[in-house]
């Protein structure tokens, strides 16, 4: 969990209180749990967040968000559907290999004619002199380097995109058992299935709390862009 002002890791700790009952005058104790923005308390930085929140409240907040999170839950996604955008898809990387290959082909074969001209210069049968020749090469050699990379992007696209075709069922079966648990979970559980299904939460003054869920997680549910933009607990 994050400072939604300074960006600082939030820490956690037991604060100790004490109180006079008025009946007895008898002193007591209670301790709580309760969130820090170290930066903030510290006064090592400008932060303008809150420095403490009182940590059963940030969790009931929390739980909140996410259960409705978890009752915007789509339909399980179509297969069919999902293999047609797939194939799709592919066909856009494809033409993009297509495209660099083209390119990379055209660009060996010139860096090749480059070299075999270095022979011409040293027989002073070539137009060029060789710092010429040395400059196009290397002009030459950046270009098939760019384009080796942008292949290699693209090759990893591809595969992410197979690896996630093929787990998107599994996933979404998972995600809507944690669903299903969420609602009647302890308070333990619903914050091991929270961090599984969220890269990074937000707490801001006034208790206001800003969700980010895992990208693969995002696809499963409608309404995220209205949930997302921010709650503020009464």
């Amino acid at each position: 969990m994050y400072c939604a002002h300074c960006g600082c890791r939030l820490t956690s700790s037991m604060h100790t209180e004490k109180y006079v009952l008025k009946s007895t005058g008898e002193v007591r104790t209670k301790q709580y749990l309760r969130y820090m923005c170290y930066q903030r308390s510290r006064k090592l930085c400008d932060c303008d967040g809150q420095s403490v929140y009182s940590a059963e409240k940030v969790d009931k907040a929390i739980c909140n968000v996410m259960s409705d999170i978890f009752s915007k839950i789509s339909d399980a996604p179509d297969e069919a559907e999902l293999k047609r955008e797939y194939n799709r898809e592919m066909q856009k990387c494809r033409a993009k290999q297509t495209k660099f290959n083209a390119e990379l082909g055209k660009y060996k074969a010139q860096y090749d004619k480059l070299n075999d001209e270095i022979a011409n210069t040293l027989i002073g049968e070539s137009l060029y002199s060789p710092e010429q020749l040395s400059a196009a090469m290397t002009t030459v050699q950046q270009k098939i380097g760019a384009i080796n990379h942008q292949l290699e992007k693209l090759n990893n696209e591809i595969e992410f995109k197979k690896v996630s075709m093929e787990k998107v069922r599994p996933m979404y079966e998972q995600f809507k058992g944690w669903a299903e648990e969420f609602r009647l979970a302890s308070i333990g559980q619903k914050k091991m299935i929270i961090s599984q299904v969220t890269s990074r939460i937000e707490l801001g003054k006034g208790y206001k709390i800003r969700i980010t869920l895992n990208m693969e997680y995002e696809q499963f549910f409608e309404g995220w862009d209205a949930l997302s933009s921010g709650r503020k607990t009464e």
